[in-house]
C-alpha cells in the first residue's frame, strides 16, 4: 500500500520582532463522562488553530497536566491501589514491594497513554505545527503527586510510578532524557527552565512538582539559582513571565483544617475512626490513600499553611527582580479549572504613599474539564483577597 506522510509548516519570529505565544493547562479530564459532555479537548485546540492560522503562532506553553495519567492505578497489579480507606489499608500499601512486572504495567501504561493522547484529532495537528514547552504538574505523573505523606511518597510503589512518570514526561513533552536534563538547559535538580523569547521576554517554568513534599514545593537551592539566572538576565529584557502549575496568587478556601479532621475521623485508629470503618461510614468519603480525595489539591496550593513561607520568598525575590532590573513580572497558572487573574503590588510608605512596583497573575481555564464547584463558592465567598508579606 502506498503510504502518505502529511507535511506541516512551523513559524519562527524575526530576531527583533515579539513573540505571539499561547498557553494552556489542565489538557484532558478525569472523568470519561466529562470528556463526552464538553467534547474533548480537541474543540479547544480546533479554535486554538483556527487562531494560529489567522495569526501564527511561535509557541504554545504548557502550565502543567498536559495529560490526565490517573488511570495508571486502573491496570490488573496496580488496580484500585490508591483507593486504601483505612491505616491498615494505606499502611500494607506503603509496604508493598515494586516488582518488575509492576514496573513495566506502568511504562506500559505512561507510552500507551502518551500516543493515544497525543494523537488526539486537533492535538495532534497543534503539535506539529506549534513548537510546545511545558511544564508539569500532577495529573502528568497521578492525581495529588507530591503533596501525600513523605512515607506514601517514599515508598516503593509510588517512587516506580513516578520513574516512570518522569521518563516519559522527559521523552514527550520535554524531548530530553534525565541524563541529559542538564545539558538541556534545565536546572535545580528538577526540570525548570528558563529560556529567552527574543529579546524583550524571559519565561520561567517552574518545575513544582519533582520535589515537592507537605511542607515545600521546591528545594531551597533552586531560589538561589532562580535569582541568579535572573539577574544575568540581558539588558533589553522588560518582561519577565513565571508559570508555575498551581496560581501563586489565590484565595485561601477555609476548609483545609476541616478536611484534615474528617480525614482523621474515617481512617485514623481513634473509636469515631474505627466506628466509621465498622458501619460503612468511611466510605461515604471520597478517599484516596486514606484522606479525602480533594485535600491534596487545598494542600497544593501555595496559599497552604506549611506553603505560606516559600510563596512569600518567592514573592519577595519576584519584585526584587522587578525594582533592581526594570522589567515587568507577570505569573502564568492554571490547575483550578477556571479562568481567572490578580495582582500584587508593593506601597512605598517610606517616601510617598501609591504603588511602586506590581506583579500581574493570569490564570488559564482549561480545555475540555468544567469549572469547579468549589470555586464558584469562593466568587461569592471572598471575591477580593488581601493579605501581606512580611
Amino acid at each position: 500500500h502506498a503510504s502518505t506522510t502529511a507535511a506541516y509548516t512551523f513559524h519562527v519570529p524575526s530576531a527583533h520582532k515579539p513573540w505571539h505565544w499561547a498557553f494552556t493547562s489542565c489538557n484532558g479530564t478525569t472523568d470519561d463522562a466529562v470528556a463526552v459532555k464538553s467534547g474533548g479537548i480537541s474543540v479547544m485546540w480546533r479554535d486554538v488553530l483556527a487562531r494560529h492560522k489567522a495569526s501564527p503562532l511561535h509557541l504554545a506553553v504548557g502550565g502543567g497536566d498536559q495529560i490526565y495519567n490517573d488511570a495508571v492505578f486502573s491496570g490488573p497489579l496496580l488496580g484500585s491501589f490508591d483507593k486504601a480507606s483505612t491505616d491498615a489499608e494505606t499502611a500494607e500499601r506503603l509496604a508493598a514491594p515494586l516488582t518488575e512486572a509492576m514496573r513495566r504495567e506502568m511504562e506500559q501504561y505512561y507510552l500507551a497513554h502518551y500516543c493515544l493522547h497525543f494523537a488526539e484529532d486537533a492535538f495532534s495537528a497543534a503539535l506539529a505545527s506549534v513548537p510546545q514547552l511545558s511544564t508539569w504538574d500532577d495529573h502528568d505523573i497521578f492525581d495529588g503527586y507530591g503533596s501525600y505523606s513523605d512515607q506514601l511518597q517514599a515508598s516503593p510503589v509510588i517512587r516506580g510510578v513516578f520513574g516512570a512518570a518522569k521518563a516519559f514526561y522527559l521523552l514527550f513533552q520535554c524531548h530530553t532524557t534525565e541524563a541529559r536534563m542538564q545539558d538541556d538547559g534545565m536546572f535545580g535538580g528538577s526540570t525548570n527552565q528558563l529560556v529567552q523569547l527574543g529579546g524583550d521576554t524571559a519565561l520561567l517554568l517552574l518545575d513544582t512538582r519533582m520535589q515537592r513534599t507537605l511542607n515545600q514545593v521546591v528545594a531551597p537551592p533552586v531560589y538561589d539559582k532562580m535569582s541568579e539566572l535572573l539577574s544575568a538576565l540581558p539588558p533589553s529584557t522588560s518582561h519577565v513571565v513565571v508559570v508555575t502549575g498551581v496560581p501563586v496568587l489565590y484565595p485561601k478556601l477555609p476548609v483545609e483544617k476541616l478536611l484534615s479532621t474528617i480525614g482523621s475521623f474515617v481512617a485514623g485508629t481513634n473509636p469515631i475512626a474505627i466506628l466509621s470503618q465498622k458501619t460503612g461510614l468511611a466510605q461515604l468519603v471520597n478517599s484516596r490513600f486514606g484522606q479525602p480525595e480533594i485535600l491534596d489539591d487545598l494542600a497544593d496550593h501555595w496559599n497552604a499553611r506549611s506553603h505560606q513561607d516559600e510563596r512569600d520568598r518567592l514573592l519577595r525575590m519576584l519584585l526584587k527582580v522587578a525594582s533592581d532590573q526594570r522589567v515587568r513580572v507577570s505569573l502564568l497558572a492554571g490547575d483550578v479549572h477556571v479562568a481567572g487573574c490578580a495582582s500584587l503590588f508593593t506601597v512605598d510608605t517610606n517616601t510617598h504613599p501609591g504603588i511602586d512596583q506590581d506583579i500581574v497573575r493570569l490564570q488559564a481555564a482549561c480545555p475540555a474539564n468544567e469549572d469547579v464547584g468549589y470555586v464558584m463558592q469562593v466568587r461569592k465567598f471572598w471575591p477580593t483577597c488581601v493579605w501581606g508579606i512580611p
